[in-house]
């Protein structure tokens, strides 16, 4: 995961291992970010990756981005 705001990297999450369960096709991950009060207002960008390191091609990455405001 990575946070940042007017294109500037602000935080970098911790790789985390997800276990695979009975079915390989649906995998529980989750975690949180918590926005405190000292958050500056303005366009943030929430980048949350996940790399298959077991994939056919020796690993494969998706990435998803949202979009969100902080408001004063």
């Amino acid at each position: 995961m990575r946070l940042y705001r007017d294109g500037k990297l602000l935080f970098t999450g911790k790789k985390t291992p997800v276990e695979v369960g009975s079915d390989p096709q649906r995998l529980p991950a989750g975690g949180d970010l918590k926005i405190g009060p000292e958050m500056p207002a303005g366009q943030y960008v929430l980048e949350a990756a996940v790399t298959d390191t077991l994939a056919a091609r020796g690993s494969a990455t998706l990435t998803q981005y949202i979009d969100f405001r902080v408001s004063p």
